[in-house]
């Protein structure tokens, strides 16, 4: 398989030579400097080598072949190393404009501009001599004004003594040789001896072997560097037409202008094997990993078997995952042991889960309360991650009948678009009661005959009693192997005939009361609800009610009244009242950029100071309300018995930022006088900043696949005037970081204002945040009391629009109507089709856009895209990647942007796994940068690894031009010369993270080496 990739050579020299000057690597559009020539290989069997004279546009061919000679170049002179055959003659005779030099008696007059050597041309100054010794050539180009003598020697040995050779090549003293030899003769013994003793250090081998092709797979480049490494001197490995300057004498090598999109194809053989292998190696690991929980499991349940244990739990929390507060949906975890049960899966369940250190693969069973879209759109993230992890853990879905029809629209998207198979799930819709550990009641709640919603009512298994250590001692027991066979449940007879049972030494086993977790969805539900016959028996009393109600519902008197039924019981209320974020992480994140700069980092909505609406209140404990914030976990099986709060949970105020973010990790570990110092540099710079406001762009979501605690899944919000937005990938959370970024009130301006939605790709992560984000869009409408303006949604294939018509018209009726939002397919918005489309220019007008089009990208999907944008007022042009390999199309596309947007999801150690998953590393990140010639680059979608921060070690990042993406980075135009000018205090702040990465890197390269002399 080829793949385009990085062109920067890594060229070593011997010893003898570290006088002489090694070859540079010149940046795309970096300009050397003097008198130069180019050398670019043609053709490698047999070897031709174009020259062209840059100070008199000369352009010769050197030992040229048939197809080399239909250049529409104009040739002025065409160098013969030997006797020319049939066919090359009729080629050189149709060049009649061309001087043909060739040695004497080797070719026959066929035309009058026939010339031998040695040759020379006063107006180029330029002279070539052939040296001919048996049946080898030498043939040596030189400039005769340039004060370095300038010059470059290409040698066909065939047969000839080498040693003879090599005096002679010795004596001439080129600045660079092209060897036109076979690959057998310069492997040969006597050719690696001449080459480790030579004082020249330059050397390019023109062989199959030695050149790749322009779409060489970068593995082939590591590979050929590697075969390199054996010659003493430096032997330039290039690609056909990559062009080697020689610049007074002093050879560099100029990367190559593009990328090669042919080197991915999709249905290459080699890169379905590459693949294939990659996703075999990755599922193998994941079921290490679930055999590894699967011994976990086995083992807890073996001990408390044997310890005779009625139940195999020792502790049962209930933790606050999704607060309910704006851009929220309420949802609890209850861990029982080593298992985890879910009730409600939100968008941020899965981060609100890594946020809680509970791992995501003992969730074996997830309980809806009802088909309420923001209680479920989790859920397609959630299992993605288990088929990705290739978990053998089945998961049990239960709730409302309509959750089924629901998840199986979503595996027909996926399905389809993923090429994943939900393997693993399961569905339980009955309202039959369940039983694990502990016994979970369904309650269900119905209106016009149909289930619309699920209560439950968990009854805690009884707490077995505890050794009585004073009574076995009254009984006349002795410490020993005996209490361990009591404790075993086996009887022992004491030697005055008494029999001692299990139960005459441990105390009663604690009861405890139920806790229930409600949910009204709708107020039309509320009498079924509140006059439920469940709720009239006697003996419950719960000890805790968790309330999913919304905050409307919970103040109605109906309700209320029937709160009153359990007095005693603790409530906790999960609904928008709630102030408190689902992610402390990104808080903290955010809050320690802030401090670096907080012109491109403002402080986002959700603490005490920033408040996220108008309605939401810090919660305070008061009578039987359990103050619900970010991580509450109460305790619902104590060994005292009752009800007991684990963790209140974090107020966000910035004394608890600061000191969290001193505390809680070392990674975020930073110093008040430091940090000062760093301001005091960048405060300046700030000051400074002038510029275009527009277009803003705001990153809601800068993660690779999977989102984590400081990255989201991807979203780039785009502000191209006062009152117009358009949205570039919409991966979960989306809605909940536009809400964290603006607060709730402003946020509906925003969505409001949101014309145009583009979707690059059909994977999971860029889409699914759409449903939930159209819903909160039409909401704000209604919330703003302003009509509904269009949208525009460009997505990569129509299989979209009756996907998301389904799943909307089912869940979220009347967000989707043919009039207010228009999918177009990406095909339709390249060059002038696009142009030609009216509704399309319409929307390209209320966005304040000259030009919207999309260009086809490789990645893993059949069709993916990247956006290039242009503004209508000052012609600002920004392009968005999407995901993808190096792209030929997109540089070309990128030329001279403003803002280039562009993933990097790997770091170059990394490489295989980025090209079979079809992502770019970081340094082929930057060589786009400098392909494309783009103004500014922000560098996106890191892996997990560099969830924080990625490496900072390159050079390029500090020379301006590059900036790196987080989390709610706030930029307009004025502040590109800002960003790399922060690397500082990226590095400050993170620079324990950073130092773990080094130490990564050299373990991998320990390895690798391992494996290489193994």
């Amino acid at each position: 398989m080829i793949r385009a990739s990085s062109l920067a050579l890594n060229l070593r020299l011997p010893s003898r030579c570290l006088s002489k000057v090694s070859p540079v690597v010149l940046k795309r559009g970096q300009k050397a400097r003097g008198r130069r020539m180019e050398f670019s290989v043609l053709s490698t069997d047999p070897g031709c080598v174009m020259v062209r004279l840059r100070s008199s546009s000369l352009v010769t061919l050197i030992n040229p072949t048939v197809e080399s000679l239909k250049t529409p170049e104009a040739i002025n002179a065409v160098f013969l190393l030997s006797k020319p055959d049939r066919n090359l003659i009729d080629a050189l005779k149709r060049r009649a404009n061309s001087v043909v030099v060739a040695p004497l008696d080797t070719a026959p007059n066929f035309t009058p501009k026939l010339q031998n050597y040695p040759w020379r041309d006063e107006k180029s100054s330029i002279e070539a001599q052939l040296t001919q010794l048996d049946s080898c050539s030498v043939f040596l180009i030189r400039q005769l004004n340039d004060s370095q003598k300038s010059s470059a020697a290409f040698v066909r040995s065939g047969t000839s003594d080498v040693s003879c050779l090599s005096e002679t090549i010795e004596k001439m003293n080129p600045s660079i040789v092209f060897h036109l030899d076979s690959s057998e003769r310069l492997n040969s013994e006597e050719y690696s001896d001449w080459l480790a003793t030579t004082s020249i250090p330059h050397h390019v081998f023109v062989t199959p072997d030695h050149i790749l092709k322009q779409d060489a797979h970068v593995m082939e480049e590591l590979a050929l560097k590697e075969k390199n490494k054996r010659y003493s001197c430096d032997l330039i490995p290039l690609r056909i037409e990559q062009v080697v300057q020689l610049v007074d004498g002093k050879p560099a090598v100029q990367k190559s202008g593009l990328l090669s999109r042919k080197a991915c194809k999709r249905d290459s053989p080699e890169l379905a094997d590459l693949r294939r292998d990659y996703k075999t190696r990755r599922i193998e690991s994941s079921k290490r990993a679930a055999a590894d929980v699967a011994v976990r499991k086995d083992k807890f349940h073996r001990v408390n078997q044997a310890s005779g244990a009625t139940n195999v739990v020792n502790t049962i929390n209930v933790a606050v995952l999704g607060t309910g507060c704006h851009g929220t949906s309420p949802s609890v975890a209850v861990a029982i042991g080593v298992k985890s049960f879910l009730f409600n899966c939100g968008e941020v369940t899965q981060r609100c889960l890594q946020e809680s250190r509970r791992n995501l693969k003992f969730v074996e069973h997830v309980f809806m309360t009802s088909a309420n879209y923001e209680n479920l759109a989790g859920l397609t993230s959630m299992l993605l991650s288990f088929e990705a992890w290739g978990s053998s853990t089945d998961v049990t879905i239960h709730g409302p009948p309509e959750i089924k029809s629901y998840l199986e629209d979503e595996h027909q998207f996926i399905r389809a678009f993923e090429d994943i198979e939900l393997r693993n799930l399961r569905y339980d819709i009955s309202n039959d009661d369940f039983e694990d550990s502990m016994r979970i009641e369904k309650v269900p709640i119905s209106r016009d005959g149909s289930v619309q919603s699920m209560c439950y009512i968990c009854h805690l298994p009884e707490r077995p009693g505890a050794f009585d250590i004073k009574r076995a001692r009254e009984l006349g027991l002795k410490p020993g192997p005996i209490i361990k066979q009591i404790k075993d449940g086996n009887p022992v007879t004491l030697e005055n005939g008494n029999v001692i049972r299990k139960e005459d030494v441990t105390l009663p086993s604690t009861k405890y009361d139920p806790f229930l977790v409600v949910d009204v969805p709708n107020p039309t539900m509320l009498d079924s609800f509140v006059n439920h016959g469940r709720w009239e028996e006697s003996g419950l009393k719960p000890s805790l009610i968790v309330h999913l109600t919304p905050f409307e519902i919970t103040q109605k008197e109906s309700y209320q009244h029937w709160l009153q039924r359990f007095p005693g019981s603790r409530q906790m209320f999960l609904n928008e009242s709630n102030s408190s974020p689902h992610v402390k992480a990104k808080y903290q994140m955010n809050y320690l950029l802030n401090r670096v700069s907080p012109a491109v980092f403002p402080l986002i909505h959700g603490t005490v100071s920033t408040p996220i609406g108008p309605s939401c209140n810090q919660p305070e404990e008061s009578g039987d309300k359990i103050p619900v914030r970010a991580n509450t976990m109460v305790d619902v099986w104590p060994k005292t018995g009752g009800i007991e709060i684990l963790q209140k949970g974090l107020i966000l105020d910035t004394i608890e930022l600061e000191k969290n973010s001193k505390n809680s990790s070392k990674i975020l570990d930073f110093g008040d006088a430091e940090l000062t110092e760093i301001r005091r540099c960048i405060a300046p710079l700030e000051a400074k900043l002038s510029g275009p406001d527009f277009p803003r762009v705001v990153c809601l979501g800068t993660a690779a696949s999977v989102a984590g605690r400081y990255r989201n899944y991807s979203g780039y919000l785009v502000q191209t005037a006062p009152s117009s937005w358009l949205l570039l990938d919409c991966g979960d959370c989306s809605y909940a970081e536009l809400v964290a970024h603006f607060g709730w009130e402003e946020s509906n301006r925003v969505l409001a204002n949101l014309h145009v939605i583009f979707l690059s790709h059909t994977h999971a992560d860029h889409i699914t945040g759409l449903p939930l984000l159209l819903k909160k869009r039409k909401e704000s409408f209604d919330q703003l009391s302003v009509p509904q303006s269009p949208l525009l949604i460009l997505s990569p294939v129509f299989k979209h629009k009756k996907w998301l018509h389904a799943l909307l018209d089912r869940f979220i009726p009347g967000v989707w109507t043919d009039g207010d939002t228009v999918m177009l397919c990406e095909e339709a918005l390249t060059g002038a089709n696009a142009h030609s489309d009216p509704v399309y220019r319409a929307f390209l007008e209320r966005c304040g856009l000259r030009s919207l089009e999309t260009v086809p990208v490789d990645h893993t999907t059949a069709k993916s895209f990247a956006s290039v944008l242009v503004t209508s007022g000052g012609g600002f042009k920004l392009v968005y990647s999407g995901d993808t390999l190096p792209c030929n199309d997109l540089v070309q596309a990128a030329q001279h942007c403003d803002l280039l947007i562009h993933e990097a999801t790997h770091e170059e150690s990394n490489l295989y796994e980025a090209f079979c998953a079809k992502h770019t590393t970081i340094p082929e990140a930057i060589e786009v940068h400098e392909a494309s010639q783009s103004k500014f680059t922000l560098l996106t979608h890191f892996t997990g690894r560099f969830s924080k921060c990625p490496p900072l070690d390159r050079p390029q990042l500090s020379e301006g031009g590059i900036g790196i993406a987080f989390d709610h980075l706030d930029i307009r135009p004025k502040h590109y010369q800002l960003l790399p000018k922060l690397i500082p205090g990226y590095k400050f702040i993170f620079r324990e993270h950073l130092k773990d990465l080094a130490k990564d890197e050299a373990a991998i390269d320990v390895l690798k080496k391992s494996i290489k002399d193994k």
